[in-house]
């Protein structure tokens, strides 16, 4: 991977998308970095977090019948 040096008016004329690709991957590279902290990979998260017993998030309530 190479880097680009790019001037701070090239960067300041970026649109957002630019900005948010930029976000995803420093919070995939972040996120990816703590897991390998405590061993485990992104596959095995998935695997843990998806298939344990109960399913992936906690039981929720159906809500307000009337908004």
């Amino acid at each position: 991977m190479t880097t680009q040096h790019i001037s701070d008016a090239q960067l300041a004329a970026q649109p957002a998308a630019y900005w948010t690709g930029v976000a995803y991957e420093a919070l995939i590279a972040f996120t990816r970095a703590e897991q390998a902290k405590h061993g485990y990979t992104q596959p095995q998260f998935w695997l843990s977090r998806n298939l344990r017993r109960g399913g992936a998030s906690p039981a929720r309530s159906p809500g307000p019948s009337v908004l």
